[in-house]
């Protein structure tokens, strides 16, 4: 995982506030076998196509407060088709 510290103005110490992370997500459509166990975990971002397997409605850099689901949508594929890129 990418993290970047960026110092706190107050004391110097990191906060919670002080970290970013830039994320995008991916599907692998050809490991993709659609259990759709990705979109289970986090609908927001993961969907399926006409023939059931999973598709990212999200394209650009996943919200903070839709990380976690990411990773939990990455670690629920059986057949690791979830491709989480940092940067």
């Amino acid at each position: 995982m990418a993290l970047l510290w960026l110092p706190n103005s107050d004391s110097g110490a990191p906060s919670a506030h002080d970290y970013s992370e830039v994320m995008k997500v991916e599907v692998d459509a050809g490991s993709c076998h659609g259990h759709q166990m990705c979109a289970i975990a986090a609908p927001e971002i993961f969907g399926s196509d006409e023939l059931g397997n999973a598709v990212v409605l999200i394209i650009d850099e996943i919200p903070q407060h839709l990380v976690a689901k990411v990773r939990r949508a990455e670690a629920n594929c059986p057949e690791r088709a979830v491709v989480i890129k940092e940067y």
